[in-house]
């Protein structure tokens, strides 16, 4: 049996294929021809997009708000210790949020509305961050507060969007059978969806990269400014990030929500039934 991988014809060296091309390919095709990635929705990159900006508003926020913590030139003054111990617990809260939020997602939210929810929950602590870190707040002793606020509201919205950010991104390529076309090259190949789903994939993580890189103009912002400059710049880019995912919402392919939804009810009410 020839591997597909090993195939590499041209487009005057490939055997002619019967049949209208686009078109569902059959077992010998996908076995000999090569795999490359399908049409990719707009909405796996509207996602993507908003993921990446949340994970930017994270590194930016996060980087200043441990600086915030400590003495010098914290803006609270808690020292190394209590700075250190409240990262940590605010890191373990976040990585136990995930779960309550995946079972609420597909039971009885889904995916879109857990994630507008959390995106919600994002903004409304990076806003209460922002406005407690004003000189004039903090006058009135309200840091702290306002800091403890923030990090409970920032731990349940990122969470909960890590518990469905991934799966929804996934949910836009489309699980069909593979398709025999013709490529760019005019070579014929066969549509492959986990090469899809990877290459989007790998995009997607691309964009967290560069977005890791938001901690550097927040770090000059707080040095040369203050604290609230360093968070308003990454809450900007997260509000700015949330309206493709609402305008776009039609685009985005929630059928996943109600399979998934529907299968719990049946089970649920099978068991009531025995």
């Amino acid at each position: 049996m020839t591997n597909y991988q090993d195939c590499n014809y041209s487009h005057h060296q490939q055997p002619e294929y019967p049949g209208a091309i686009p078109r569902d390919a059959t077992r010998e095709e996908v076995q000999s021809l090569v795999h490359e990635i399908d049409e990719i929705p707009l909405a796996a990159w509207i996602l993507s997009f908003t993921g990446a900006a949340a994970q930017m508003a994270r590194f930016g926020i996060t980087v200043n708000a441990r600086t915030s913590n400590k003495q010098l030139p914290g803006a609270l003054g808690l020292g190394q210790a209590t700075a250190t111990t409240i990262q940590n617990a605010f890191l373990l809260f976040q990585y136990l949020t995930p779960l309550p939020f995946a079972i609420a997602s597909d039971a009885w939210l889904g995916r879109y509305i857990t994630m507008l929810v959390c995106l919600g929950l994002l903004i409304i602590g990076y806003l209460v961050l922002l406005v407690t870190s004003l000189p004039m707040v903090l006058g009135y002793g309200s840091g702290l507060g306002g800091l403890i606020a923030a990090m409970i509201l920032t731990g349940l919205g990122q969470g909960g969007l890590s518990a469905v950010m991934y799966p929804f991104i996934g949910d836009q390529i489309a699980d069909s059978h593979p398709k025999l076309k013709r490529n760019k090259k005019g070579d014929l190949v066969v549509t492959d969806r986990k090469l899809t789903v990877q290459y989007v994939f790998n995009g997607y993580y691309w964009m967290v990269n560069i977005a890791s890189l938001s901690s550097i103009p927040t770090t000059l912002l707080e040095k040369y400014i203050d604290f609230w400059a360093a968070y308003l710049l990454p809450t900007c880019i997260l509000v700015i990030a949330v309206f493709p995912v609402i305008f776009w919402n039609r685009r985005l392919d929630s059928e996943t929500d109600s399979s998934a939804k529907r299968d719990i009810s049946e089970n649920v009410a099978f068991r009531d039934t025995q």
